[in-house]
């Protein structure tokens, strides 16, 4: 019912009506005096009555205090907004904004990705997000307050500074909104940094479980956050090539394998923390699968050192490293690239090895510029 969407939370009672019945009913027209009684004189007339049903029951939970909400509340409350969910949420951010512009909010981090988020983020055009004005529904996919790649977050926002008579082409430009999605976006990056802190949990051993089942229960075992960034990695790493202002946050969230993770996701902070003394860089290897990486002959020279290697074999990751340059001061190299140093180099015995491998093979490298002529651009010894 449209009038129940848009109203269920204002605090004005509204009543609908529910049902209406034509009825008869006696209706005096005049008294005639008897000597012994008075004998009223009647007709029947048709009305029509109404049956009213209350069509805004709901407090606005995003304006109750958030210690009278409990949990329950909450997962009642996501599963109404975020049609076709069946989880529920995975964490949320309640909170209440004042100062230049006041507002208050819900921000939900689903559980699972809806059917919604299964297309490519860059065909997905849905916002996850509700504007309320004053607690009455102005645009239940309000796109203009996060980032295209935040938009599997769910929510509401409600504001008392905005106009109840505005339009989408106003709200678009309108300074209020835009402050209003700034604070949102650094309270979801908040919510999603906070994740990443959480302790990891504990593992749940029955009696009866015997080895076989505990190892089960280990290898199934994973952070929260993990498991959020294998549900919405990718928009993550859209982040980082969409949203220049945020993206200095969005890499610190970013999660990849490596060659000594064994699988495990790792954050940049933690590769970097794990650096040999002489490294400066951090190297990284594309491809289409963990298994293609790690035969890669580029590897060898790396692994012989004991240098850790992060993969890129997400499709996303192509479009994301030329906007990923650096991390905390490292560049970001890609180990297959010509001329690569890993930082122990000996230098002059380098460019001394280098003049005599040249010299060296000389004869190879122009017997076979000869064979192949211009079907290759270039042979040469490589380091």
């Amino acid at each position: 019912m449209l009038l129940k969407e848009h109203t269920d939370y204002i605090e004005i009672p509204l009543d609908d009506v529910e049902d209406q019945k034509d009825e008869d009913f006696e209706i005096s027209e005049s008294e005639e005096e008897d000597e012994d009684v008075d004998i009223p004189k009647t007709k029947t007339e048709k009305v029509i009555t109404y049956e009213y049903e209350r069509v805004n029951e709901k407090l606005a939970i995003w304006a109750r205090d958030k210690e009278e909400v409990n949990d329950n509340d909450y997962h009642e409350f996501f599963k109404t907004i975020a049609k076709g969910y069946s989880t529920n949420p995975m964490r949320w951010i309640h909170f209440d904004a004042e100062g230049n512009v006041n507002f208050k909010s819900i921000l939900f981090l689903p559980d699972e990705k809806g059917a919604d988020l299964m297309s490519p983020i860059q065909q997905q055009d849905k916002s996850g997000l509700k504007l309320y004005v004053r607690n009455i529904l102005i645009n239940d996919e309000f796109k203009d307050l996060m980032p295209k790649w935040m938009n599997f977050i769910k929510g509401v926002v409600d504001s008392d500074d905005l106009s109840l008579n505005v339009n989408r082409e106003t709200l678009q430009h309108n300074k209020i909104i835009q402050a209003v999605g700034k604070k949102c976006q650094s309270k979801a990056l908040q919510m999603m940094k906070e994740l990443t802190k959480e302790p990891m949990p504990e593992l749940d051993i029955k009696e009866d479980d015997d080895e076989e089942d505990i190892e089960k229960k280990k290898k199934a075992l994973e952070h929260p956050y993990d498991k959020f960034f294998r549900l919405f990695g990718q928009h993550l790493k859209w982040g980082v090539i969409d949203d220049y202002s945020n993206r200095p946050k969005i890499t610190k969230l970013l999660r990849f394998t490596s060659s000594k993770s064994d699988g495990q996701l790792i954050s940049l902070k933690a590769y970097v923390d794990g650096m040999k003394d002489f490294q400066d860089q951090i190297f990284y290897i594309s491809g289409l699968s963990r298994e293609e990486v790690e035969e890669s002959p580029f590897m060898k020279k790396l692994l012989k050192k004991d240098l850790e290697v992060l993969y890129m074999i997400e499709p996303m990751d192509e479009w994301m490293m030329p906007h990923l340059r650096e991390f905390d001061g490292h560049k970001m190299t890609l180990i297959t690239k010509e001329g690569l140093k890993l930082g122990d180099e000996d230098e002059d015995y380098e460019k001394k090895l280098e003049k005599f491998y040249k010299r060296k093979f000389s004869p190879l490298t122009k017997f076979l510029k000869g064979v192949y002529g211009k079907k290759v651009s270039k042979i040469k010894i490589s380091n």
